[in-house]
């Protein structure tokens, strides 16, 4: 059995300037919006028959971040230019298919870790490369509870943190940090993110209002980005051969900054280790040994926090067939839309999904 059904969606970039290369789109589902609670409703029980094709016909990775009341997945778009509109497809409406997903190459492009703030148990958040999952203070410390996108961790502010790999980030070279926050308060100095040894460390931090970037490796340097708010915001800190950019909802801060020399270390979330403790939800953090882009980040900003409106969703189309009885002795009509020849050979190869089948 085939597909049943597929939307259309666009991403206008008629009028910026950069291309974006293997670029992760977040899709909203939305149960509130009557088309979009349709499609929930034909998928599969954890929308394992999802599947996404470009324009030509080829597929496009694909990871669920949360399939539920609303349901959040990431695509892989390979290029989406500069100047144009880029329309994609879901396919959605199989009972029999297997899962289609394939989050390792989702998230191909430079990624060390992603993590979507999903419990792997009540002790460790799952990193989506399934390679450097997190351990947490304690069972629930953080505890996960819903987000802006999905699940989110929530820290009290007073001694949860999540403990992860040391990626040798932070340092001298290439770098990023993407993420979703919502911090409770943002007055006092609470740690997003922080490598450390002994008493050397790079960490990115909230204080004054402020999201912050420091280094302490015998002298402290500190560099501010832009002002945050209680409540939710995506920001972003990259670092390229010691060019740094702070973002805070795509609004970006760049300063020339000294190379750290902290070898090794272990890395802290929501902590740096023995204080400054973060009150709030984390809801998505994404690691990179490259330096994103100030597009990259401009669009990142846009498809977590507007996700309807980053990729729109439009028509959906409908393949399933209809079956007709009729009485032989009485005269009938039938009037039928064919597709095009092209599309068709397309669909029976194999390229896209099938959609339809000979009877």
């Amino acid at each position: 059995m085939g597909w049943m059904k597929s939307a259309t969606y666009t991403i206008d970039r008629s009028a910026d300037s950069t291309d974006l290369v293997d670029f992760p789109v977040l899709i909203k589902l939305d149960h509130t919006d009557a088309t979009q609670a349709g499609i929930i409703a034909l998928c599969q029980s954890a929308g394992q028959d999802i599947r996404f094709y470009d324009s030509l016909g080829v597929a496009l990775s694909h990871e669920i971040d949360t399939w539920g009341t609303d349901c959040y997945i990431h695509v892989k778009l390979p290029s989406i230019p500069a100047g144009a509109v880029t329309t994609f497809y879901m396919y959605y409406g199989n009972p029999s298919c297997a899962d289609g997903q394939n989050a390792a190459d989702v998230w191909s492009n430079g990624f060390a870790a992603v993590y979507h703030m999903n419990d792997l148990t009540t002790s460790t958040i799952k990193d989506s490369l399934g390679v450097n999952d997190g351990a947490k203070k304690a069972a629930n410390e953080p505890v996960e509870a819903a987000g802006s996108i999905g699940k989110a961790q929530s820290f009290d502010g007073s001694d949860d943190r999540i403990t992860m790999p040391d990626f040798g980030l932070l340092i001298a070279g290439a770098w990023s940090i993407e993420g979703v926050i919502s911090p409770n308060a943002v007055a006092t100095a609470q740690t997003i993110y922080a490598r450390r040894a002994g008493n050397d460390r790079v960490m990115v931090w909230i204080d004054g209002g402020y999201l912050r970037y420091e280094t302490f490796n015998g002298t402290v340097f500190t560099t501010k980005g832009g002002a945050i708010s209680v409540g939710v915001s995506a920001f972003a800190v990259t670092n390229n051969n010691n060019t740094l950019t702070l973002a805070i909802n795509g609004n970006a801060v760049t300063e020339t900054v000294g190379a750290a020399t902290i070898n090794s270390g272990a890395t802290h979330l929501g902590s740096n280790a023995t204080a400054l403790y973060y009150p709030g939800l984390i809801d998505e953090l994404r690691l990179s040994s490259v330096a994103r882009s100030a597009e990259w980040i401009a669009d990142t900003y846009k498809t977590l926090m507007t996700p309807a409106t980053y990729a729109e969703l439009g028509a959906i189309k409908d393949y399933r067939r209809i079956t007709v009885s009729y009485d032989p002795n009485a005269p009938v009509s039938f009037a039928f839309r064919a597709k095009p020849f092209s599309q068709l050979m397309a669909e029976r190869s194999g390229v896209y999904p099938a959609v339809w089948r000979r009877q």
